[in-house]
């Protein structure tokens, strides 16, 4: 059993990085993906998509504001190489460049999640300070030129978990995996644990509940749109199921029995006693209507 309260697990994710830098990097992602770069600042994150102009989803990714003329879109590694193959396809005469960059990540949980990342780790890091909890989006960056670069960022549906992703070669990411096993962290490999949070707070999981033939909506993906931004590909279908009121399929939760409380799962059980009660009681007052019926048509 696990303690999320008292324990730090870590795993390790297969993350890829979509560098889009220029000067007309800001317009650029503004007019296609479905956050509002206006809203944007230095060292923020925000998660977002990329639409077809039918709606359909093409990316869904984390983006990280480097400086104001750089951006990085972080996705699993299938979802970022498909978000860099339509960016380059809309990509047209703005002074930019759209680049693959290679790394790695971790998914840091726990109530004391944020404590890996204290000032000694990061110093044998090389980086030179230390970072401060914070409760918005903000992203914490450092750069080295001997080891490589790195972004830690709150999962924004999660509590007290982190994202992390390194650009660098293997012997960094042993590193990171030594420094966090010496914090106490857990590297857990248990896919029905991720699979468990995962699906508890209702986060679609790509060729699961959702791919690149999906609508955003019908899969949960309401907080990756801001509404406010402006004309984005797939805008009008989006604008459309919203005053409608909902979308046409909705992805639910849904509990089992053992899951509930005692007091719950009572209450269940005396509901599917009365239930099959009053059925039983159905099936007899349908058996006497047919003899009635019977007795009055033949006699």
């Amino acid at each position: 059993m696990y303690d999320l309260n008292k324990q730090l697990f870590f795993a390790d994710v297969p993350f890829l990085g979509i560098h889009v830098s220029g000067k007309s990097a800001r317009s650029f992602l503004q007019r296609l993906v479905t956050v509002d770069m206006r809203q944007i600042s230095l060292n923020q994150a925000s998660r977002g998509l990329l639409l077809s102009g039918n709606g359909k989803i093409l990316g869904a990714f984390t983006l990280l504001c480097e400086n104001e003329n750089s951006y990085l879109l972080i996705s699993k590694t299938l979802i970022a190489q498909n978000l860099a193959r339509e960016l380059e396809n809309l990509h047209f005469s703005e002074d930019l460049i759209i680049s693959e960059c290679e790394g790695f990540g971790f998914f840091v949980f726990g109530e004391n999640s944020f404590d890996v990342f204290d000032e000694k780790t990061l110093s044998s890091f090389s980086m030179n300070s230390s970072i401060t909890r914070n409760e918005d989006n903000t992203i914490f960056p450092w750069h080295t030129s001997s080891i490589g670069k790195g972004y830690i960022w709150p999962v924004i549906d999660y509590h007290s978990a982190y994202d992390s992703f390194f650009v660098g070669d293997q012997i960094l990411k042993e590193k990171i995996e030594t420094c966090f096993i010496q914090k106490g962290g857990i590297l857990l490999q248990d896919d029905n644990f991720w699979e468990y949070q995962r699906i508890k707070i209702i986060l679609p999981k790509f060729q699961k509940e959702w791919d690149f033939d999906s609508m955003p909506l019908n899969v949960g993906f309401h907080t990756w749109i801001h509404r406010n931004k402006g004309c984005y590909p797939g805008q009008e279908v989006i604008e459309r199921t919203f005053n409608v009121g909902h979308p046409p399929l909705v992805l639910v939760q849904i509990t089992g029995i053992s899951d509930l409380p005692q007091e719950v799962r009572r209450n269940f059980a005396l509901m599917r006693e009365l239930d099959t009660q009053c059925q039983s009681t159905n099936y007899l007052f349908i058996f006497f209507f047919f003899l009635y019926v019977f007795f009055i048509c033949y006699f």
